[in-house]
């Protein structure tokens, strides 16, 4: 997601939207790569971001069939009762199913930049209707609907 967000230009938008913001070494490493395109704003971006050591979660990922990083935001979002920011399916349901914690996606910031005066609506609209392209991020037709439909709810 950080990527994602890092290619829509939104990262420093989820400060507007969070009081703090926390990743774990495993994201942090997966997601700071010099070839990456985004690679100056995803640096500036965990600057400003407190960095939790998790590596004592690294084994616990052969149980449950989820990368690392993931795995290792879970469980710190449900030790702080936090909410949890992914764009993978399979950990929102995890979160949602087994740990009963809140999770976001590229489109529900977007949504909830909206929401929060944040960005205007068109621009909202636009980014949800071009996630695809804009941010990398495979949804269906079916999901982007729903995305329109929240964003007219306000």
């Amino acid at each position: 997601m950080i990527i994602r967000l890092a290619r829509l230009n939104y990262l420093t938008h989820l400060f507007k939207l969070f009081d703090r913001i926390y990743t774990t070494n495993f994201v942090k490493d997966e997601v700071l790569r010099e070839d990456k395109q985004e690679y100056k704003r995803i640096k500036e971006f965990l600057n400003n971001v407190e960095i939790i050591d998790a590596a004592s979660l690294f084994e616990l990922r052969r149980i449950i069939k989820l990368d690392v990083g993931e795995l290792s935001c879970l469980y710190f979002a449900k030790c702080r009762d936090i909410v949890f920011l992914t764009d993978d399916f399979d950990a929102m349901m995890f979160a949602k199913n087994f740990l009963e914690i809140e999770s976001y996606g590229t489109l529900r910031i977007v949504i909830e930049l909206y929401r929060k005066n944040i960005i205007p609506s068109e621009e909202a609209e636009k980014t949800i209707k071009n996630i695809r392209e804009k941010a990398g991020l495979w949804v269906s037709d079916e999901i982007i609907e729903k995305a329109l439909k929240m964003l007219l709810k306000r």
